[in-house]
């Protein structure tokens, strides 16, 4: 049996709308059964802090280039987004 990707295994996957979809029910499995990431709760803090790092990294943060690949970007958000980084 093979073991289950980590998400940051996966995010380095995401490339195309497939890979993406992988990546987000990754993402959506680990909220559900682990969480120890996760410092928003509610959906409208998640997305607000996905919005904030999207801001922030934008031109590149320290220890992050924007991808090209619009997927990829966007899973970058939503993985950065679910953890306590920055002011909302």
């Amino acid at each position: 049996m093979d073991l289950p990707k980590l998400l940051e295994d996966l995010i380095e996957e995401v490339k195309d709308e497939r890979t993406f979809v992988a990546f987000l029910q990754a993402l959506a499995d680990d909220k559900r059964f682990d969480g120890s990431e996760w410092y928003y709760e509610d959906i409208d803090y998640f997305l607000q802090g996905s919005v904030a790092w999207a801001k922030a990294s934008r031109d590149g943060i320290e220890d992050y280039k924007a991808p090209r690949n619009a997927w990829r970007r966007i899973a970058d958000i939503l993985y950065h987004g679910r953890a306590k980084g920055l002011e909302l």
